[in-house]
């Protein structure tokens, strides 16, 4: 009787194997992270409201409308109990911008924050938009500065002659 309430090696085997494949199958973080914002970049605005918590559908339209998401990579998920934040880098337009999606954990399933995770993405947004505005501020002030110095050079280049007339028609006196 001892045999039958002994489990086999093979069928303990299979069991550990079974429940490891089981909770390897339960969506990571990352792999979250990386799905909603594919599906916002696919304006599949179903999707990443399955993939988020919290989500609104007109808020996902507004995420990738005018420029295109592409590039989308995700780092590694810093997850501490039920939240996890995932470093997020992607083109918009051609333009890089790196943030910090949130995460929360449902019902045992990862979702995005999709409230906090937006805002995020806007101020990536913001952020590289003053770096580019900066960039061309200076690129301007540059130029700018450059067109008064040839002005100046020509205006004290015009005194110059000036004066050697002046002095020129002085000394013919």
């Amino acid at each position: 009787m001892t045999d039958l309430l002994r489990p086999s090696t093979p069928l303990a085997i299979l069991f550990v194997a079974a429940l490891g494949l089981a909770l390897g199958c339960a969506e990571r973080p990352g792999s979250v992270a990386e799905s909603y914002w594919q599906a916002v970049a696919a304006s599949d605005v179903e999707r990443a409201l399955r993939l988020s918590e919290g989500g609104s559908a007109r808020r996902i339209e507004r995420l990738a409308e005018r420029r295109a998401l592409t590039d989308i990579e995700v780092g590694e998920p810093v997850v501490e109990d039920d939240t996890a934040e995932v470093e997020t880098r992607l083109l918009r337009g051609g333009s890089p911008l790196s943030f910090t999606t949130r995460l929360v954990r449902v019902d045992g399933d990862w979702k995005v924050d999709e409230s906090d995770s937006s805002q995020a993405f806007r101020a990536a947004i913001v952020e590289a938009s003053m770096a580019g505005l900066n960039d061309v501020l200076a690129e301007g002030a540059e130029v700018v500065g450059e067109a008064v110095e040839e002005g100046l050079d020509q205006a004290a280049e015009a005194m110059r002659e000036a004066l050697e007339q002046i002095e020129g028609y002085r000394g013919e006196r």
